[in-house]
């Protein structure tokens, strides 16, 4: 998807693109700090689409289009702040974004100790039948489940009780809102859960033996990280 400038910055957002692309970074930066003070001295929102358009593709995406910090700082931090005021999914969703694209001590200056989870659930009241706020939802408490387990099968690195209130309500969040849910996603809690589950059991049973020996007399598959030990 091309992402077309307002005519305001057309010939400056095209000059800063061709130094970019030609190795010129000074130049560029340069260019690029004339298209900030344009758009800064706008007292409109005629900028706003283009700025929510480069999100879109500098947010994870290709390192081509990766937003340059003084843009984001100056011009579109502003827009994603607003957006969460209004409890924009959109926006919302570029701030949790922004949180795993180099931006995070940005976002956490400007709203504090918000998890994306917060932020999420801030978006899905707002919005409850957005299907992207819905799958980050569930790909967040996943990778929650993930983090906790990445050490086994010699131990879990998050409390067992914590892991079963997160289990229970990402379980809950999925049934009322299957429907919106990749299916890939609903089978990853699955494997986490049946993994947290199977732990809980082992450790109950305190019988001997390590929890894959446990899992493999069961007949229990997991996959488990690769552990490298290095001599001291």
């Amino acid at each position: 998807m091309c992402i077309y400038p307002p005519k305001e910055i057309e010939n400056e957002w095209l000059r800063y693109n061709e130094l970019k692309s030609s190795g010129l970074k000074k130049q560029a930066n340069k260019a690029l700090l004339d298209v900030i003070e344009i758009i800064k001295e706008s007292k409109s929102g005629r900028f706003n689409d283009f700025l929510l358009g480069l999100c879109d593709k500098g947010l994870g995406g290709s390192l081509d289009n990766k937003i340059q910090h003084p843009l984001f700082v100056q011009c579109i931090l502003p827009l994603l702040l607003f957006g969460l005021e209004k409890k924009s999914a959109r926006e919302i969703t570029y701030i949790v974004r922004s949180n795993s694209c180099g931006f995070g001590r940005e976002i956490y200056n400007a709203i504090g100790d918000v998890s994306n989870l917060e932020l999420l659930k801030i978006a899905h009241a707002s919005e409850p039948n957005n299907q992207n706020v819905v799958n980050l939802i569930v790909h967040d408490y996943i990778e929650s489940l993930y983090f906790g387990a990445h050490h086994l099968p010699e131990c879990l690195i998050i409390d067992l009780e914590y892991s079963r209130n997160i289990i229970s309500e990402s379980a809950e969040f999925i049934l009322n809102n299957r429907k919106n849910i990749k299916a890939e996603l609903i089978e990853q809690h699955k494997y986490y859960s049946s993994l947290y589950r199977d732990y809980e059991i082992w450790v109950s049973e305190n019988n001997g033996g390590d929890f894959a020996q446990w899992c493999s007399k069961n007949g229990r598959t997991y996959s488990w990280v690769t552990t490298v030990y290095y001599d001291k």
